[in-house]
């Protein structure tokens, strides 16, 4: 649930973030990846 909503939430605060700042690059990519890993590393870890 937490997932789904980091993303939904997500969407919608992309479209405030400045175009020339390149959201898509590599760079931000790699960066969401790991923001994405460590909040589901988190949450299974709390859960043992």
């Amino acid at each position: 649930m937490g997932t789904c909503l980091f993303y939904f939430i997500g969407i919608g605060n992309a479209q405030h973030y400045p175009q020339d700042k390149g959201l898509l690059s590599a760079a931000m990519l790699e960066q969401h990846s790991q923001e994405a890993i460590a909040l589901i590393l988190a949450s299974v870890q709390n859960t043992q």
